[in-house]
């Protein structure tokens, strides 16, 4: 789908378009725990939370700026 990016912002856009893991998973191929994996792999990285998760379905989170001491 987006052959450029990284396999974790290319889950993460794909999970925020479908709206679920599981239909993101569907849309690239892979297990939604691959997918899970993913977005807690980015998550770690960036160090914030992107998704809201519910039993229906995931949202993003709305972006932040860090505070400033």
């Amino acid at each position: 789908m987006f052959p450029i990016l990284s396999p974790e912002v290319e889950t993460f856009l794909t999970v925020s378009r479908a709206g679920s893991f599981t239909k993101a998973a569907d849309a690239l191929f892979i297990t939604p725990t691959a997918v899970m994996k993913r977005i807690d792999k980015l998550e770690k990285e960036i160090g914030a939370e992107l998704f809201r998760r519910f039993k229906t379905g995931a949202e993003r989170r709305e972006a932040r700026a860090a505070p400033t001491f």
